[in-house]
């Protein structure tokens, strides 16, 4: 089944996204001063002041863990710095996706998007 159905379709799909430029991948990416208090991980503005906070859950169990825990606290003085990165495959995918779905080709569009993503 793999290879009589599943790698003939994979192939198509693949070749489908490349010649359709359906994927249009970008990232950005950054290194940020920071400080955490509690479970707050805050970044910090080129000033020193509060640009945005993250509040981050802490484990229920065990060690009790949060991710603001492996930052260099506010109180120690020190700042620390944490990078951040955010990815798309672009908008094209997802509107391809959704006229999949709108036609009720639920299989194409799981395949699509799972591919996709």
């Amino acid at each position: 089944l793999v290879e009589s159905e599943g790698r003939p379709r994979l192939r198509g799909l693949l070749d489908r996204l490349q010649t359709e430029n359906l994927l249009e991948a970008a990232v950005v990416y950054g290194y940020f001063p920071c400080v955490s208090k509690d479970d707050d991980l805050i970044i910090l503005d080129e000033h020193g002041g509060e640009g945005t906070r993250f509040t981050f859950p802490r484990q229920r169990r065990g060690r009790r863990l949060c991710l603001a825990d492996f930052f260099r606290p506010e109180e120690s003085g020190e700042t620390d710095v944490v990078g951040l990165q955010v990815v798309t495959i672009g908008s094209r995918i997802g509107e391809e996706t959704a006229k999949l779905f709108a036609a009720n080709s639920y299989r194409d569009y799981l395949e699509l998007h799972g591919l996709s993503v």
